[in-house]
């Protein structure tokens, strides 16, 4: 089958840019046990960014060591799916469209612990370890 370039639309990005106001990491936990019941959580920094507090998304750091689930992280306007094993650490470059909105999401909220994640605004290479 041949995809037809008609249908074929892009979204910009702001990747392998260096942000204006410098490096930032925001750091975000994501308690998916104490979320009754919920396995999502959803990030939408339209307000963050039009504050100027942070300009794009590039990176993202997970810690998902202590949880017991698979994450998985959907990146808004580009549909970039990320999947963190459980156990695992790491840096992911994510192709993110402003403004930034992200969802994580785990399949049960059962004998989940907390994930931390970093928001960064500059580009990292992809690096993946379990830990400890």
């Amino acid at each position: 089958m041949v995809i037809r370039q008609e249908s074929l639309a892009d979204v910009p990005v702001q990747n392998q840019v260096l942000p204006k106001g410098g490096p930032k990491a925001v750091p975000v936990s994501l308690d998916f046990g104490a979320a009754n019941g919920q396995a999502e959580w959803i990030l939408d920094a339209q307000n963050m960014q039009a504050l100027g507090r942070f300009s794009n998304l590039q990176t993202i750091w997970v810690d998902n060591s202590l949880n017991t689930q698979l994450l998985t992280i959907t990146m808004g306007g580009s549909g970039q799916v990320l999947k963190v094993q459980p156990g695992k650490q790491g840096y992911y470059p994510v192709l993110s469209a402003n403004p930034i909105y992200v969802v994580f999401s785990v399949p049960a909220t059962n004998g989940t612990d907390a994930t931390v994640i970093m928001l960064l605004n500059f580009p990292c290479p992809f690096a993946e370890w379990t830990g400890v």
